[in-house]
């Protein structure tokens, strides 16, 4: 898990900020907070992600 607060902070305003810029195009269909929850854990899991293809580049 991420322990840098301002990572955190800027995941989830990315998220909020898909959410904002893809309001058009999105269909809800139940509660917006398991949009937000599926959006985060994306997010969160795609920062992992890049930061270990970084750890192994370097």
């Amino acid at each position: 898990m991420s322990r840098d607060i301002s990572e955190v902070e800027d995941l989830v305003q990315d998220v909020f900020i898909s959410l904002w810029e893809n309001t058009e195009k999105l269909y809800l269909k139940g509660f917006i907070s398991s949009y937000l929850y599926a959006g985060g854990r994306y997010k969160f899991l795609n920062l992992v992600a890049h930061k270990k293809s970084d750890q192994i580049m370097c």
